[in-house]
């Protein structure tokens, strides 16, 4: 008899165990939101020496965990492909970023940021617009997602793993003219101001290295938007949020703050 009991409350107990384990709901994994942001995409986001990240993207991704009733936990990717991946396999609830034609199952909100495309030749370049840049290759990073607007220009597309790299392409007339982001461009000239002005206007060399700009109105902006993956409820969710947030006014202080004008319509 003794033994009968005393087998009931054990199996009783490993009962109760598994309930609870399985059963209870889990207050972190409730209240906290998942967000994945590019670690080298400044000023949308990017991360301090103690992968601390900051940016425009984390800003706008504390006020949507806010207004869900969550805490938001940033999750820095390497690139798009890395975030992507992340998403789907539900390491992460949201990704923020340019992402272009990304397949059924993700779906992608109302914009919150248009960045501009800057399209850019040297100074000694002869291919000074985008008509006759057509059936001519042009440079892209290999993380932007220029891809498609440069196949609708019908330029030749070429990537590059980082900026420098395709300056010096430009240098070696293995391109004719190069594409980046308004913030990326401005970054790098910022780093090496001999491609904004020539020290030495005698100078024919520093003259000719100097970047210029191809103006066009077929270059369009990047639209920046959160992505989410077979969860519709969550979509509809972030809509409804960041409608709000246009509203109320805390989208344009966003991008005031790091992009020093309003980049929230197009």
């Amino acid at each position: 008899m003794k033994y009968t009991v005393r087998k009931h409350f054990i199996l009783l107990f490993v009962l109760s165990f598994f309930i609870l384990l399985f059963f209870t709901p889990s207050i972190s994994a409730d209240n906290v939101l998942k967000v994945g942001v590019l670690k080298d995409d400044a000023p949308l986001s990017s991360v301090y020496s103690n992968n601390q990240a900051h940016g425009a993207n984390v800003a706008v991704a504390a006020q949507l965990a806010k207004d869900l009733d969550q805490k938001a936990k940033i999750v820095p990717c390497k690139n798009k492909k890395q975030q992507l991946k992340q998403l789907r396999n539900g390491k992460i609830d949201v990704a923020l970023g340019s992402f272009s034609s990304p397949t059924a199952n993700y779906k992608l909100s109302t914009p919150i940021f248009y960045v501009e495309n800057i399209l850019f030749r040297r100074a000694d370049g002869t291919k000074k617009s985008v008509q006759k840049l057509a059936d001519h290759k042009v440079g892209m990073l290999k993380n932007g997602t220029q891809s498609s607007l440069l196949k609708e220009l019908q330029f030749k597309r070429k990537r590059y793993s980082s900026i420098s790299a395709m300056v010096t392409a430009l240098q070696n007339k293995k391109i004719k003219a190069a594409i980046l982001t308004g913030p990326e461009y401005t970054s790098y000239l910022q780093k090496h101001p001999e491609y904004t002005q020539a020290k030495d206007h005698t100078d024919q060399q520093q003259t000719q290295q100097v970047l210029k700009r191809i103006k066009d109105s077929q270059i369009t902006a990047q639209e920046v938007s959160v992505a989410t993956y077979h969860s519709k409820k969550l979509a509809q969710k972030i809509n409804k949020d960041l409608k709000k947030m246009a509203q109320d006014g805390r989208l344009n202080k966003i991008s005031l703050k790091y992009f020093g004008k309003d980049i929230t319509q197009q």
